[in-house]
């Protein structure tokens, strides 16, 4: 049986009464979870029946019911949020309050799919043009309609019908009303009030009506209309609220911080009568505020229920190179639970940061290392490339192709196929044949005669022209009979237009005209063009249902502009994305296939080898963008503050690394801050030192490998747990260590933070009997350097740190010791004596070097250097 931490023992042992349980990634939060319930169902003799397991995700849920299957504990009811939903519907069937609609074969997981599709068709009949001329994605519908079900906002809140508490107040159910429901206001809990959708193009409110009306002619009941209808139930109707409230003696919710507000009131109500409810999850890895999520439902938790609060620190699945970048990371945020990151997994990681002259070269280093990867036997399938954004993908998918290494994309289709991209790619290749039609007459190709007629018939609707279909399909079918272009037979209809239309199609007209001319140019710039006339980015921003979507598009088409650089012509760039999509691998069902994905979809997830491309303000974190500019994403100034959920998101990606991490970034962009924030350079330093260190025989441990573990366990969050509780260091290691920890102790006062300013400047040199020693100047200091100073002889300065104007070096003199010197103060001059260089290896003996952090003054890493040795003196004995 594995054996529980005492962190996850408290929670096991947690009694009666509601509880809050903040797990960092990775701590074995449903490990915990799984133990109580055992404890409960064989401990406490709680029938299983009479406990609730619940998460919002499938695949949490399915390992909770796995996890118990191997505690020999059944009949637990496991369910996700939305089935619970189901649950109470059918409670108000069984009961006669609703007709019947939940047959099992009436839900379907793709019932959000075909609403959307008939709601868009019915809008497209309606408007006389096809489906793809409204502009609007299909994924994108069901992701908005989905979203307003989990925050309880209805297209027509008069048609719905609702009590009407319900739909004016904040409310919460009390248990002892038969008929009604308590109404009164809540300071802490959510508001419970039902609202009207609301979205800036109208087009998304009247397709959600069409998709409700087509729903409910149907009877059909969707995955998001169990939570809504679920919790309609238990406010409606006092039988099904009393019902509910007595099914379960004990609710256990994981992933709570992914909650929406439907789900958050539904649990509320259903715990009211009996509040044994647990909650556990992390405010940290709160990502999914755009469908609904709220972290305060978390925070607040505590103080709204008075729950008792436990935390899981300690990780299991990240090594320390990880685990202290997302410790600093996360630090920043303010809106969150104070905790850190307790190492479990030692310093056997790697984390490399690497910039990268452009997109180009980082995507050759991503491919090179996957490639070096697979010579050591890795799998292809243990890495992962993790995005914030599907825009990142175009040269790593081309990189990939051109290697023919197989790659998945999750979540979005290859670059060159996502919508956004093809519009324009048709733009071109459309340009490209209606020069061919006017140069050399028409087609004898079939092939492309019907590529002709398919493309126009796609980019004269976007953006939207307002042309009706059956203009379209005649001026089509007139070219193709009179082999002639399809400017000449739209030229023609357009007395039949309305002047809005007709000056649509003007410019269309003249759009073409003008890239024609382009073709030939410089394919980036061109993109460019087209881009801007077609006014692209603010169609795509008007159709997108969520502004997270929209933004996505926009950077996914800036993408394609830099990718299209180095590309002399238009046809040119069309040859080579055919030969790329044509050159990718099938997917085959070879399970050796690298993944690139999102980093909200890598949430819970883990691979041992990580790559972050684009690590870059305007990628991470991303932000609004305009084009043209000279930056793929625009950089957010210093005065944008930064959405905490981004800082999240890269907290996410970070812990999901099981060994090793690559954080890439390109030379001509701003760094992201978030690299500046994790202190990158300093912290994966200090945790290689300390991994040397423990590496190394114990024959070859001397006193200069003990100063870096001593100061990292100040350094670097989350490591002393480490040392204490699970460093199991062979013997005579140990005791070697001890052994210089003692030696150590004994040297530390030759530390000294002085301010000197005592030197006084002779003719700018210093002259002893045979030569003449040289002063140095600021420019010339560096580290490591030998130098000479008259009041304390020679020395090697071993640190330099500038802060507030002000720059102190610590040298090591040989017979002074250390001294930390004001340079603006301060003479030094070149160490030379007789011709001879100053004697480092008499300098070295018996003397320290410190490990510097870029941004610390010299008195802290001294203090550092003391509290770790009192660490791990009191450790060690």
């Amino acid at each position: 049986m594995l054996q529980l931490t005492e962190e996850q023992q408290e929670i096991v042992n947690h009694d009666q009464g509601p509880a809050l349980v903040f797990a960092v990634a990775g701590a074995g939060k449903t490990t915990s979870m799984v133990n109580r319930i055992q404890r409960l169902a064989h401990g406490r003799k709680v029938a299983p029946r009479h406990i609730l397991a619940s998460s919002f995700s499938r695949a949490t849920v399915e390992e909770i019911r796995a996890k118990l299957a191997t505690q020999k504990v059944t009949g637990v009811d496991c369910r996700t949020l939305h089935s619970l939903g189901l649950k109470l519907i059918r409670l108000a069937e069984d009961r006669s309050l609703w007709p019947k609609q939940t047959n099992e074969q009436d839900i379907k997981p793709n019932l959000n799919t075909i609403l959307a599709e008939r709601a868009l068709k019915r809008m497209a009949r309606e408007r006389s043009c096809d489906v793809f001329a409204l502009g609007i994605d299909v994924d994108e519908l069901e992701s908005q309609i989905s979203s307003w079900k989990q925050n309880l906002a209805y297209y027509d809140l008069d048609v719905v019908d609702l009590p009407h508490h319900i739909s004016t107040s904040a409310f919460q159910v009390t248990g002892d009303q038969q008929d009604s429901v308590q109404v009164y206001q809540l300071q802490e809990k959510p508001s419970m009030q039902a609202t009207q959708a609301e979205h800036p193009n109208p087009d998304f409110i009247l397709l959600y009506q069409y998709y409700e009306e087509e729903r409910q002619d149907n009877n059909w009941i969707t995955f998001d209309d169990m939570l809504i209808k679920g919790w309609e139930a238990l406010v409606r109707f006092a039988e099904v609220r009393s019902s509910a409230q007595a099914m379960y003696r004990y609710v256990l919710i994981d992933e709570f911080q992914d909650v929406s507000l439907v789900q958050y009131l539904i649990l509320d109500i259903i715990t009211e009568k009996n509040r044994n409810y647990m909650v556990i999850g992390d405010d940290d890895q709160c990502i999914y505020t755009w469908r609904g999520a709220n972290p305060k439902y978390f925070l607040d938790f505590k103080q709204v229920y008075k729950a008792k609060e436990y935390l899981i620190t300690e990780n299991f699945r990240s090594p320390a190179q990880q685990t202290a970048l997302a410790n600093s990371l996360i630090s920043h945020n303010q809106n969150r639970k104070s905790k850190q990151i307790n190492l479990t997994q030692g310093f056997n990681g790697v984390t490399h940061a690497v910039s990268c002259d452009n997109s180009f070269q980082m995507a050759e280093y991503i491919v090179k290392e996957i490639r070096a990867l697979r010579d050591q036997d890795w799998r292809t399938n243990e890495m992962v490339v993790l995005v914030r954004s599907y825009a990142q993908t175009p040269f790593i998918e081309a990189a990939l192709i051109e290697h023919q290494i197989p790659y998945q994309i999750q979540g979005n289709q290859p670059f060159y196929k996502r919508s956004e991209i093809s519009t324009l790619l048709s733009y071109l290749y459309w340009a490209q044949l209606e020069r061919k039609v006017q140069v050399d007459g028409w087609f004898k190709s079939r092939t492309e005669q019907l590529h002709y007629v398919d493309r126009f018939q796609r980019i004269i609707q976007i953006p939207a022209r307002y042309l009706k279909r059956e203009i379209i399909e005649g001026v089509c079918v007139k070219a193709t009979r009179q082999k002639t272009s399809i400017i000449d037979p739209l030229m023609a209809s357009m007395i039949r237009m309305h002047n809005r239309t007709r000056h649509q199609i003007e410019d269309f007209i003249t759009t073409i005209e003008q890239l024609m001319t382009r073709l030939d140019q410089s394919a980036n710039e061109t993109l460019a063009w087209l881009v801007n006339t077609l006014d692209y980015q603010d169609y795509l921003r008007k159709h997108s249902a969520m502004e997270e979507l929209g933004e996505s598009k926009v950077q996914t088409v800036n993408a394609l502009i830099s990718f299209a650089d180095g590309h002399q012509t238009c046809p040119d760039l069309l040859e080579y994305v055919k030969k790329i999509s044509f050159g990718r691998l099938d997917e085959d069902g070879d399970e050796d296939w690298l993944k690139i994905t999102s980093m909200h979809r890598a949430k819970g997830l883990e691979w041992p080898v990580v790559f972050i491309p684009n690590c870059n303000d305007g990628f991470i974190p991303v932000r609004k963008t305009i084009y043209p500019t000279n930056s793929l994403f625009d950089s957010l100034s210093p005065d944008d503050p930064i959405p905490e959920e981004e800082r999240r998101l890269f907290y996410v990606a970070i812990t999901r690394s099981q060994k090793m991490l690559y954080l890439l970034s390109e030379k001509t962009r701003r760094p992201s801050q978030f690299l500046e924030e994790a202190k990158v350079e300093d912290l994966v330093n200090a945790c290689n030192q300390i991994k040397s260190t423990l590496s190394k025989p114990t024959a070859d441990l001397n006193q200069e490998d003990v100063i870096p573990v001593c100061m990292g366990i100040e350094e670097v969050t989350g490591l002393q747990r480490y040392f204490s509780d699970w460093w199991k260091p062979e013997l005579d290691f140990k005791n070697r260590f001890n052994f210089l920890l003692g030696e150590l102790e004994n040297q530390i006062e030759e530390i000294e933070v002085d301010r000197d300013n005592s030197d006084v400047l002779v003719n700018g040199n210093v002259v002893n009997e045979t030569e003449v020693r040289r002063q140095l100047n600021l420019d010339d200091l560096s580290i490591n350097q030998l130098v000479w100073h008259q009041q304390f002889g020679h020395g090697q300065i071993i640190a330099i740190n500038e802060s507030n104007q002000e720059i102190r070096i610590m040298v090591r003199f040989d017979t002074a010791g250390y001294k930390t010197l004001m340079a603006q103060y301060t003479h030094l001059y070149t160490s030379q004596d007789n011709g001879k260089q100053f004697d480092h290896a008499k300098t070295n003996a018996g003397v320290m070097s410190l490990p510097i952090m870029q941004n610390d003054s010299l008195s802290v890493l001294k203090n550092r250097l003391v509290q770790g040795l009192d660490f791990f003196k009191g450790l060690l004995g």
